[in-house]
Parts: structure tokens; C-alpha cells; sequence
């Protein structure tokens, strides 16, 4: 006999042949896309598979090439958002709230009010696996296919989930459902729900034409990545093996497939054990193209299974979860061990977690991290020998074999016995970040204005890890307008230079967000001031005054308080500016407003009015003379827009006489000014016979000129 060791086929591959369960090859997947047990956020995700409205199971069969947002919202809702400001269809495939309301009636009340609702109203929450279902735009979780204590509530108000016709009590559903899961059905079709939840159909061409444009995988949309949606695979994923062949097998009349196995088999086992015996039987008919198509599947398995080739002993991983994916196959004839705080467990994995980066750390050489990644020799690493005793001491105790006795994060920072050589700030900066993080975000800001002027005398390192938490308060909805208070603190912190690439696209975008109805604050001189003191005159000028100027604009018979505080606040900007920097690149910007088609004049006529008034009988001087000069570009080609133009301009020159010397005024009539004012007074048009509207034009344009 031959005793070859068979080296262990890729997962995929297993899972194709049905070496694996659909159970355990999903559960694989969940591990490699950061789903973790017992994470709102991020918790393992199955397909649905029926509705749940049959006598039988098979009776509501689910569609896999649509997501469950997709059946549950409808295609019309999913174009509506997709052609919204950011084009997509979903923002998550498991929401916080979902698994709550999935968890309902095992999770504790405080838990429910916070997370689903304020007020606890059990009735609520779905009764039935049916209305549960009819509820959800999301995924299932694997607890109904193995838990079924899931169904038993203890909340004395709130009763038991109902468990569909077709099962005779929660362990019968269990049963049943996870045989549904391995189903034919399912298994032909479930390519097509990897393809939507973890793989190309989650981008890209596939995504538009699935309607399964994940936001979270779009640009510039990273803050969504707390409830995250990993893509796993760029191609399209295999087929199970169960309907490849459409004839009957050529080894024998039964099925060459058996879905109910869940592991998969030692690689040990001799190639022998592999060659049949029996006669080969042909059957009687077959299609022209059967193997063709056969053949093409196992082409596509080939190269699927090249490019990603993950293996079931790289899943081993997490010390918590030993064997890692037996731990997920399922016998629905069998009771799944439950861990008993997956919390706490999970924890304990973050800190052996943080044992192994604080080990790699110390034991890393100088390189940087590109050079260690292309180097063929791996990462040049020294030992622990030479490392403080402390430090080896805690990266013990965080890889401790026994999840129980690894230390917690904080008796790292306060115990003596574990005490981490850290910087004396560190204690500090954690009390902030815990409570700033467990914190509604209204708290949050409350939080960061009492604790600012701490984080700001921290040294530059630990100052710039928590700037972050601060950054985030000037996006968020809840905080974004409160958080301009906290600019001058921070930008003086950070100086003129870190300001700029930290805080000066933030404050842009509350304009640009909120625009027409801008908040006050933005409009207050002090923290105007300190946006022209803390980021520079020329950033000013070339960034941030062109918000204030587009904030002038308004269009007639629309709301004016926006203007109005836009207008008071462009007066001071001049005074801090000075007159030379006013002319050059407010007055005329103001002009250019002014001469818009449709707008209110009223107000940028009364505050170039008070800027002149400011400045003087010079600086009024020089405008006038600029003003001039456009009513002969405008009066070349008399159209009734140019008309309306010269109009406006008239009655800004008239306001402006107030605050103009005699001399000066006239000085501009000598030079040409008057000349200009009585070719106003003739015909707008070359017509003999002007309309009745160019008629009243022209009367309106001489009584001011007059």
C-alpha cells in the first residue's frame, strides 16, 4: 500500500465538494471578515433561507440573488437612495439595532432601551420568526440555526418567539432550519449570497446592477467602518458541487456528493483510498454540452481556489476558539456548546491580542514595516532577553494560555504588580478616551470642552492621539456646530500649520453641510478672528471668505438672517483685514454678487455702504471711480440685463455720495462721469418703436440717472 500525505485542499474546495458544511464554510468566512460572537457590530452573519409563511419550509424559499434589504425595501427605495448626493443602496448588512431586536428576549431590559429604543415596549418587538423576518432589511444570525434557547424570553412581559407550522418546538426548529441550511436548494444557490455579502458583488459593476452598493466600501466614507462590511473575494465564487451534474453520476446512481458531513477529512488519509474498484457505468443519454459545463465549473473552482488559497489550519488563530472552524460545524442532531460570557471571552482575546503587537514591537528591528513585508527573509527579530523584566512580565500574563487569567487593559494601567512602563499622561488620556467614547454624543462634546485645556498641555505625541476624538465632534451631526468653540484652543495648540491640515477642511464643510441656514457661531467676530489669527490671511482669504461671501447671496423673496449676520460679519472681517486687502478682494467679489441675475441687492448695497463708511472718503473714492468704469463696459451693449446692472450701480453710487469729498465727486463729473450720464438718457434701443417693457426700462434708468 502507497502512504502518501495529501497536502490540505484550499476551504473553498472543500467546501465545494461538500467535504465541509455550508454552516462551517459561512462561519470560515464570518472569521475571516472580523465577525466576531457576541459584537453588535460586527457579529457573524448567515443567510435566511425561507420566509417562514408555508405549512412546510421549502414552502418560502428565499431569493439569494437579492440581499435581504433588497426583498425587504423593494427596488424603488434602493434607486431612490441611489441617486442620492452619495449613490449607494446599503449602509450595513447587520445593524446594532437588528441584533438587539434579534437577541430580544435573551437581552437584559437597560440593554433594549438603550440600544433599540428609550422606552421598553415589549409588544413591540416581532412575536413570530415570521414578523421577524417580514422586519428585518438585515441578515440572520447563527444562533437560529443553533440556539434555541433564542426563542425563550426572560422578560415576564414579553413571550416566547413564535416558531413557524412546520416545527413542533424550538429544538425542532433548530433542527429543521439547519437542515434547511444544508438543503439543496441552498447549496445550489448559495454562490450567489457569498457573491452579494462578501465578494464582487459588493463593488464595482456588480454591486450597480445587484443594487448592493455598500456605502461603507465607498471613498471618503470610512467613519461607517464601526459596523463593517468586509470584502473578501474580487471574483465570482464557485458553485457547490450538489447540481453540477445534470446526468446521473458515473460511479453510481447516488449522489457523489454528501452535504451532511462536517469536517473535513485527514489529510493523512492514503491517495489510495481514492480509486475505485467498481465498473464504470455510463448513462444511456446525455446532453451535448454536460461536461463542458462540468468542466468549465472546475476550471473556475481552479482559479478561484489559486488566487485565494486559505486553508482551514490558517483559521487557527484564536487561542479563545480552539480548532477554529470545527468549533462551527453543526449536526442539528446535535446540542452547540454556547461559551458562557462571549464578552468577556472576546476581550480576553483583544488583550492576548495586544500581548503579541507589544512582543512584536519589542522584538522587531529597525526597519521599516514596507522593508520587513518585501524582504525574503521575513522580519530580522532579536529576543526578549535584553527587555526590561516588567515589560516580559506583562506580555506573559496578555498570553496567558487560559483566557481567565489574562489581565484586563485597566489593571495594566493601574496595578502595581502589572504596572507597563508607560508615560505619566497615559492614565489621564485613558480616563478621557473611555469616558469620551462610552459617551451619548451630546455628552461628548460637554466632555471635550471641560477636558481641553488638559489635552492640550500634553506633550505633542500624546496630544496628537487624541485629536482624533476631537476631529470626529466637527462631523457629526449632533456636535458639528458646538465644536466650533473648541477651534481656537486646538488650532493654538496645534499652530498655524497643523491647524490647516487638521481643522480647516472641517470648518469648510459645516458651511458647505448647512448651507442656507448657517449657524451663528460661525458668524460671530471672536471666532472669526481667530479662524484669520490661527490659520493665516492669505488661507483666509483664498479658503474661508468665499463662505462668507456666498453666504451674502440671496435670492429675492427667500429667508434673509443667514445674509444678515453674513453681511455683519464681512464688515468686521474688512476692519481686521485693513483697506488695501478690502479692496483687492472683498469690494469687488461684492460687486460680482450684487450684479447676479435675481438677486436681493438690498443687502450688499448696505454693506458696502458701512464698509466705505469704515474706511473713509479716499477708500470711497477709489471705489467710485471703479464703479464708474463699469457703467461704461455695461452701457456698450445696452441689453436689459446690462440695463438692471447699471441700475443697481446708480443706486450704489448714490449712497455712496454721502461719503465722498466735493472735490472728489467732482473731480469723477470732470472726467467723464457726466458724459456718461447723459448717453444714459438716450434710447435703449436703435428701434423707432421700443416695446412697452423697453420703454419703462429706459424711464426707470433716466429718473435715476436724473
Amino acid at each position: 500500500m502507497i502512504k502518501l500525505g495529501i497536502p490540505e485542499e484550499p476551504l473553498v474546495i472543500q467546501w465545494v465538494k461538500g467535504d465541509i458544511s455550508n454552516y462551517s464554510y459561512l462561519m470560515a468566512l464570518n472569521h475571516l471578515a472580523g465577525r466576531r460572537e457576541g459584537d453588535p457590530n460586527f457579529h457573524p452573519i448567515l443567510p435566511w433561507v425561507t420566509d417562514f409563511s408555508g405549512d412546510r419550509i421549502e414552502d418560502g424559499w428565499r431569493n439569494f440573488t437579492h440581499t435581504k434589504f433588497r426583498i425587504n425595501k423593494g427596488d424603488e427605495q434602493l434607486d431612490f437612495t441611489f441617486d442620492g448626493p452619495v449613490p449607494h443602496h446599503i449602509t450595513d448588512i447587520l445593524s446594532d439595532i437588528t441584533y438587539y431586536v434579534y437577541q430580544a428576549r435573551r437581552t437584559p431590559i437597560p440593554v433594549l432601551c438603550q440600544f433599540v429604543r428609550s422606552k421598553y415596549e415589549p409588544n413591540e418587538y416581532p412575536s413570530s420568526m415570521q414578523r421577524l423576518y417580514q422586519w428585518t432589511p438585515d441578515e440572520c444570525i447563527p444562533e437560529f440555526y443553533a440556539d434555541p434557547t433564542i426563542f425563550k424570553s426572560i422578560h415576564p412581559d414579553m413571550p416566547d418567539l413564535q416558531i413557524p407550522k412546520w416545527a413542533s418546538s424550538p429544538e425542532d426548529f433548530i433542527y429543521k432550519h439547519a437542515q434547511a441550511l444544508e438543503s439543496e436548494y441552498v447549496s445550489a444557490n448559495l454562490h450567489h449570497w457569498i457573491d452579494l455579502t462578501f465578494g464582487t458583488d459588493l463593488t464595482g459593476k456588480g454591486a450597480v446592477d445587484a443594487k448592493n452598493v455598500a456605502l461603507p466600501l465607498l471613498a471618503g466614507q470610512n467613519s461607517f467602518m464601526k459596523h463593517g462590511i468586509i470584502q473578501l473575494f474580487k471574483d465570482k465564487h464557485p458553485q457547490r458541487g450538489c447540481n453540477w451534474d445534470r446526468t446521473p453520476s458515473v460511479h453510481s446512481t447516488t449522489s457523489s456528493i454528501d452535504t451532511s458531513r462536517s469536517l473535513p477529512s485527514s489529510f493523512t488519509e492514503p491517495l489510495v483510498s481514492s480509486l475505485r474498484n467498481e465498473p464504470i457505468r455510463m448513462p444511456i443519454s446525455i446532453c451535448d454540452n454536460c461536461f463542458i459545463e462540468d468542466l468549465e465549473h472546475y476550471e473556475h473552482l481552479a482559479a478561484f481556489s489559486s488566487k485565494y488559497k486559505l486553508q482551514v489550519n490558517e483559521l487557527s488563530v484564536n487561542p479563545v476558539y480552539p480548532k477554529s472552524p470545527f468549533r462551527y460545524s453543526i449536526d442539528p442532531t446535535e446540542k452547540l456548546e454556547q461559551p458562557l460570557n462571549t464578552f468577556a471571552i472576546g476581550a480576553a482575546y483583544d488583550m492576548y491580542c495586544l500581548g503579541n503587537m507589544i512582543q512584536d514591537i519589542y522584538t522587531a528591528n529597525n526597519s521599516n514595516v514596507a522593508e520587513q513585508e518585501t524582504s525574503s527573509n521575513g522580519m530580522d527579530v532579536v529576543t526578549l532577553e535584553k527587555t526590561e523584566a516588567i515589560i516580559k512580565k506583562v506580555i506573559a500574563a496578555l498570553r496567558s494560555d487560559d483566557w481567565e487569567d489574562r489581565p484586563t487593559a485597566k489593571s495594566i494601567l493601574s496595578t502595581s504588580d502589572l504596572g507597563f512602563p508607560l508615560s505619566e499622561a497615559i492614565p489621564e488620556m485613558y480616563e478621557f478616551l473611555a469616558a469620551f467614547h462610552q459617551a451619548e454624543w451630546s455628552r461628548r462634546l460637554y466632555l471635550a470642552d471641560k477636558w481641553i485645556d488638559c489635552i492640550c498641555e500634553l506633550e505633542d505625541e500624546a496630544f496628537m492621539l487624541i485629536l482624533p476624538s476631537f476631529s470626529q465632534l466637527f462631523t457629526h451631526v449632533e456636535t458639528r456646530i458646538g465644536a466650533v468653540s473648541l477651534f481656537p484652543k486646538l488650532a493654538q495648540r496645534l499652530g498655524p500649520e497643523m491647524a490647516l491640515q487638521h481643522l480647516l477642511k472641517r470648518i469648510i464643510s459645516l458651511f458647505e453641510a448647512l448651507r442656507p441656514n448657517l449657524p451663528k457661531i460661525l458668524f460671530d467676530t471672536k471666532i472669526i478672528f481667530e479662524f484669520i489669527k490661527r490659520l493665516g490671511i492669505l488661507k483666509f482669504l483664498q479658503q474661508m471668505l468665499p463662505c462668507y461671501l456666498e453666504a451674502l447671496s440671496v435670492q429675492e423673496g427667500t429667508n434673509k438672517k443667514t445674509a444678515e449676520m453674513a453681511a455683519h460679519s464681512l464688515v468686521h472681517i474688512c476692519i481686521f483685514l485693513g483697506p488695501i486687502l478690502t479692496s483687492k478682494h472683498i469690494i469687488r467679489q461684492l460687486v460680482k454678487i450684487m450684479l447676479r441675475e435675481n438677486q436681493d441687492r438690498t443687502i450688499i448695497i448696505q454693506v458696502m455702504v458701512r464698509i466705505m463708511s469704515e474706511f473713509g472718503s479716499t477708500f470711497t473714492a477709489v471705489q467710485y471711480s471703479y464703479l464708474i468704469s463699469l457703467i461704461d463696459t455695461y452701457r456698450v451693449h445696452l441689453t436689459m440685463k446690462n440695463a438692471r446692472t447699471i441700475y443697481s450701480i446708480l443706486i450704489l453710487l448714490e449712497e455712496l455720495l454721502a461719503y465722498m469729498l466735493k472735490e472728489a465727486v467732482v473731480t469723477e463729473l470732470k472726467s467723464g462721469f457726466i458724459s456718461t450720464l447723459y448717453l444714459l438718457l438716450e434710447p435703449l434701443m436703435d428701434d423707432e418703436r421700443p416695446s412697452k417693457e423697453d420703454s419703462k426700462l429706459r424711464l426707470t434708468l433716466s429718473i435715476k440717472t436724473i
